[in-house]
């Protein structure tokens, strides 16, 4: 997952939390976007205004106030480009405000 992510945003940094047991990416102007969760059987890709992203591909779970969330149970190269597209739209989100 982590590749995915800096393949598709390279100008996104990682800070692990590990009082959170996760790995936080942030872009340099617009801060935290998203962040890795391992959760058992699979990692969870968490945005942080994941409720004001736009989901054509029908990915995000939960249903919280502010964050949603990409379940991953096993590599899948075909997710990549529905990443890219959620992390695209999570920075753009995050430069507007």
């Amino acid at each position: 997952m982590r590749e995915t992510i800096h393949a598709a945003e390279p100008d996104l940094t990682e800070r692990v939390y590990r009082g959170w047991d996760g790995v936080g990416f942030r872009h340099p102007d617009g801060g935290y976007v998203c962040a890795i969760y391992p959760k058992g059987d699979h990692v969870r890709l968490l945005f942080e205004h994941g409720r004001r992203l736009e989901d054509p591909d029908g990915l995000l779970e939960g249903d919280g106030l502010q964050t949603r969330y990409v379940s991953i149970a096993e590599p899948d190269p075909r997710l990549a480009p529905a990443i890219a597209r959620l992390l695209e739209a999570a920075i753009a989100e995050r430069l507007v405000r």
